[in-house]
C-alpha cells in the first residue's frame, strides 16, 4: 500500500521555513507504521526538504501570471511522477 500526500504548492517544506501543513505532515509520516510507504509531494524551490521522501513538482515551467489552472496543472505535475514510480 502506497501512501502519497500532496502539500498545497505555496506551502514550504524545509526546517526553518516550515508552515503548519508542513510541521503536522512531517510529525504524522515520522510516527505513522506506515512511514516507508509515504511519499510527499510539493513544489519545493529551496533546498533541504524536512523529510527524505519528498518529491520535488518543478513549477517554473509555468507562467507566473497564469493563475487560473496552476493547481491542475501542479495535480498533473504530481499524476506523471507517480505514474513513473509505478512503472519502475
Amino acid at each position: 500500500m502506497n501512501i502519497n500526500i500532496i502539500l498545497p504548492y505555496k506551502e514550504t517544506y524545509t526546517d526553518k521555513l516550515a508552515g503548519a501543513v508542513s510541521l503536522l505532515v512531517a510529525e504524522v509520516k515520522n510516527k505513522s507504521k506506515f512511514r516507508k510507504n509515504i511519499k510527499i509531494f510539493g513544489s519545493l524551490n529551496l533546498k533541504k526538504p524536512l523529510t527524505k521522501d519528498y518529491i520535488n513538482c518543478d513549477l517554473s515551467g509555468k507562467p507566473f501570471y497564469y493563475i487560473f489552472g496552476r493547481t491542475s496543472y501542479y495535480l498533473e505535475i504530481i499524476k506523471k511522477k507517480i505514474s513513473r514510480k509505478k512503472s519502475i
